[in-house]
């Protein structure tokens, strides 16, 4: 798999023990490929340039993306934020998953400083273990009891739960990086309300969207969105330019 550039993130989940048959992808030498990696790629000449990346688990596809290449960088940022916390691709890798394992990383990750925005669901005996670790890790966040399915068999009361950092969007973004970024991935016309929607919530915690409905975190620029969860802001121009091409 020649090209490939490996990007230490600490987000990579650990190698398997025991035996497990490696997948396919290996590096140009020969070593089993694991962890995240990106490569450049030209689509048109004269364009501006792409970024072809993948997350590979122990030689398996995890999850393949491309987008613009977009020089910003944050530690809550990630494209680990998106695919863990959604489980994409688990599907396709030959490890035994436990129910709810998105969730579970999902919470983690938001006590340990790799999330700046979530949603999971977790038991509510979890949740008061959850609760107890969210105020040391400077976390706003909200509870609310899911009714019990009375068509599905009895289980442990569950909870969902809203989380953010309570920092302001400015306090640990470089808002002005990540602005440019999009102004030279995009065109001046997409470009330009993503990077007004960035300005004006510059000066907002980010924990505003806890206690909001859905509704109104949807109602936010998709470059607000992203950013909010802690996604690679090349998935979220990708996003953005398949939009308007449907449009």
């Amino acid at each position: 798999m020649a090209g490939w550039v490996s990007v230490l993130d600490e987000r990579t989940p650990p190698r398997p023990e025991g035996i497990i048959e490696p997948g396919p992808w290996r590096t140009a030498d020969g070593v089993i490929m694991h962890g995240l990696y990106r490569k450049s790629i030209t689509r048109q000449p004269g364009h501006h340039p792409w970024t072809d990346g993948v997350a590979i688990w122990h030689g398996w596809l995890h999850h393949q993306w491309a987008g613009p290449q977009m020089p910003f960088s944050s530690v809550w940022v990630s494209p680990l934020n998106e695919i863990l916390s959604q489980g994409l691709g688990a599907e396709h890798i030959p490890c035994q998953q436990t129910p709810g394992w998105s969730d579970t990383w999902t919470a983690n990750a938001l006590l340990s400083g790799l999330k700046p925005f979530g949603r999971f669901t977790c038991t509510d005996q979890q949740a008061h273990k959850w609760i107890r670790l969210a105020g040391a890790a400077g976390l706003a966040y909200n509870v609310t009891p899911i009714p019990p399915d009375p068509a599905e068999p009895p289980t442990p009361p569950q909870v969902r739960i809203i989380a953010a950092l309570t920092l302001r969007y400015r306090e640990i973004f470089d808002l002005p990086a990540l602005s440019a970024s999009y102004q030279m991935a995009l065109s001046p016309g997409l470009a330009g309300p993503h990077v007004q929607a960035l300005k004006d919530i510059s000066n907002q915690p980010i924990s505003m969207h806890v206690l909001a409905p859905p509704e109104a975190f949807e109602a936010h620029a998709r470059a607000v969105r992203g950013l909010t969860l802690g996604y690679d802001p090349t998935l979220t121009a990708a996003r953005i330019l398949a939009e308007a091409a449907r449009t």
